[in-house]
């Protein structure tokens, strides 16, 4: 570790302290790592811990900066020397990891089709460092999947090592551009990035997490900390120090508790972990209280370790999540287990297969091994599952799959969803609500083949969530766009299906509805949409709500920690909890003609009067109805359109 230059020139030779181990780093190190672990365990309280990372990306452009000024002090840097040492420093670990978390996966974990070949994809882009790309394309970071994702931690990796391979020699034109210091070239990588994301929000979308152009600011925030100097800071007093590094303690500390993922990170919020990071690396003295906090045995040790704690500790929680019944509610127990292996396989990562790799005690060839076998499983994960405990059958895997990664098996427009036959010129079915809407489209889109119908489901941004007019805080003029949309898209339709989500779930167990204290102006709205919506088509079907499972449907079959007796899935427990608005569709029934309900709770009840998640197909395979815990997959969705298109005439 680098000390901070106590000279600069005009030209290029600096003058530096000698080269010393600075343990408040790694103490450092310990403060943005825990961070992470407790965000990725679901600690509320620590509902900004990802900003460990920004921390992290601070650290790394001061000490890699450090690394190359030495060396072009003495004399010239080696690009060569500087590429061996980060491979030494960060590859044995990394591909150790990647090999023992996908085997396990592969073997253990019984993934689908589709979970094996995001996993391999994963893989790929991880070895080739552009996770973070692929990431971008497929996950955004505070998406749901992404705590079922093992590999998802990789893109920060990514994105250090695109920075290691550019810095270098950016940092060298810097030096030899018209004979002067980097610092101005630093400074246009700090404010140009800085000025990207904080605009990258609406442009860039998920990408703007991602991508090193967003990120470099943080990196360059690092290096720039590196050429500061402070001037005649020996006439300041001790408590200066103190005072300063303390307030770059407290924004660090205060960020990852009081910010969370709302931030749209990176933004100017992340403003406050890098600006405490570079206070507590640029005031921490030996002798203060701040450095003497960060250099205790036990910060210094988790900081020794905190790459291998980072590489570990989102695989771990990850596959945990795979083996429960709900993967968003661990058990304590489960966390704390997790918690424990995490430090564990760091610990034996450092010890066993960093140090000696760093030191040069064991070649860099043998690393080909790891790698050749990663390319392997890259490239073949199914064929390496089918070794593996009970893997997923074909069925399984095509009922748990997302149907929202594959446009819903329709044809995705700017202005929404087209499916049945879409050699069809008019919208013979009008599909409207959410993602409960949308569910039904493949198991709709056959059924609308076969008659030569098609279906439409619109999904303009203004209209995005176009059962909003039922809302009373609904405004006029919205309403009266959405009426004039609705009956260009309904033109000579037959008719108009409903289906938006009604209940949510909490905890595992059948919770309150979305909206549990309906105002009577909401169910005038909605009659009078329904009104509405009969003028233009001869038949309105409702979807009733759909019971919430406690089980997440890729789980069933795999859950060694089950509790069932944790729920009640019972259907009396579903019709209370629904009763005031399966009463009002009911009302409506009773005096529009043209307006019919369907009830999905009459396709999902076993013989004991509770919901059925899953049924046995062939070969007595589980194959679950629902794709997660208030969606239904195809087979779940089958019947119910069945009863859909027999109530179309």
């Amino acid at each position: 570790m680098a000390g901070s230059p106590i000279g600069l020139s005009s030209g290029n030779n600096f003058l530096f302290c000698p080269m010393t181990y600075r343990s408040e780093i790694d103490g450092l190190r310990a403060i943005a790592v825990i961070p992470v672990v407790l965000f990725h365990a679901g600690f509320e309280f620590c509902s900004g811990g990802f900003l460990g990372v920004d921390v992290f990306f601070v650290i790394s452009g001061f000490l890699i900066t450090s690394i190359l000024v030495e060396e072009l002090n003495q004399g010239s840097i080696s690009l060569k020397q500087f590429y061996l040492r980060r491979i030494r420093r960060l590859i044995p670990g990394f591909l150790f990891m990647l090999l023992v978390v996908s085997f396990f996966f592969l073997l253990v974990a019984r993934p689908s089709q589709q979970e094996s070949e995001s996993l391999s994809n994963s893989v790929l882009s991880s070895l080739f460092f552009y996770s973070n790309f692929y990431f971008s394309l497929n996950n955004g970071y505070f998406a749901s999947s992404s705590e079922l994702t093992p590999l998802l931690h990789t893109w920060s990796l990514s994105v250090e090592e695109q920075f290691y391979l550019i810095y270098p020699i950016l940092l060298l034109f810097g030096f030899k551009w018209k004979n002067k210091s980097p610092i101005f070239l630093i400074s246009f990588i700090f404010f140009s990035s800085l000025f990207l994301c904080f605009f990258g929000g609406e442009i860039l979308g998920k990408w703007n997490f991602y991508l090193l152009l967003t990120r470099a600011w943080e990196l360059a925030a690092g290096a720039l900390c590196f050429f500061c100097k402070i001037k005649n800071c020996r006439n300041y007093p001790q408590y200066f120090f103190d005072i300063i590094s303390l307030l770059g303690l407290i924004l660090i500390l205060g960020s990852f508790y009081f910010l969370d993922e709302s931030i749209n990170s990176p933004s100017l919020w992340c403003l406050f972990p890098v600006t405490g990071t570079i206070l507590i690396i640029k005031f921490c003295r030996p002798q203060g209280f701040v450095c003497r906090f960060l250099s205790a045995k036990v910060l210094v040790l988790i900081g020794t370790l905190s790459y291998g704690i980072y590489l570990w500790h989102h695989p771990l929680l990850s596959i945990s999540r795979h083996f429960v019944i709900h993967p968003f509610y661990l058990d304590e127990d489960i966390v704390i287990l997790s918690i424990l292996l995490t430090f564990l396989a760091a610990w034996i990562s450092y010890f066993l297969i960093e140090k000696p790799f760093r030191s040069g005690a064991i070649s860099l060839k043998w690393l080909l091994v790891p790698f050749a076998l990663l390319l392997t499983l890259g490239f073949l994960p199914n064929e390496i599952s089918k070794f593996g405990l009970n893997p997923r059958s074909i069925v399984f895997s095509e009922s748990v799959r997302d149907l929202a990664r594959d446009n819903y098996d329709s044809d995705r427009r700017e202005k929404g969803y087209y499916f049945g036959d879409l050699s069809q010129r008019k919208n013979d079915l009008l599909l409207l609500g959410d993602s409960h809407a949308r569910m039904l489209m493949p198991s709709l889109g056959e059924l609308l083949e076969l008659k030569k119908w098609r279906g439409f489901h619109p999904y303009e941004k203004k209209f995005k969530t176009n059962f909003l007019a039922i809302n009373p805080n609904t405004e006029e003029s919205f309403l009266k766009a959405w009426h004039k949309q609705i009956k260009i898209d309904s033109d000579g339709a037959k008719a108009i299906l409903i289906s938006f989500r009604h209940s949510r779930s909490k905890d595992n167990y059948f919770y309150d509805p979305l909206l549990p204290d309906l105002p009577q102006v909401f169910f005038d709205n909605f009659e009078s949409s329904i009104l509405y919506l009969s003028s233009l088509v001869p038949k309105i079907l409702m979807v009733a709500p759909f019971p919430e499972s406690p089980y997440w449907g890729p789980n069933i079959g795999r859950s060694f920690f089950q509790r069932e007796n944790w729920f009640d899935t019972s259907v009396s427990k579903y019709i209370s909890l629904h009763q005031k608005f399966l009463n009002h569709l009911e009302k409506i029934a009773s005096v529009n003609s043209s307006f019919e309900i369907i009830y999905p709770h009459h396709f999902l009840i076993n013989q004991d009067a509770h919901f059925s998640y899953y049924f046995s197909g062939e070969r007595k395979s589980v194959i679950p109805y629902y794709y997660d815990d208030d969606h239904l997959n195809k087979f779940g969705c089958k019947e119910i359109a069945q009863e859909i298109i027999s109530g179309i005439k």
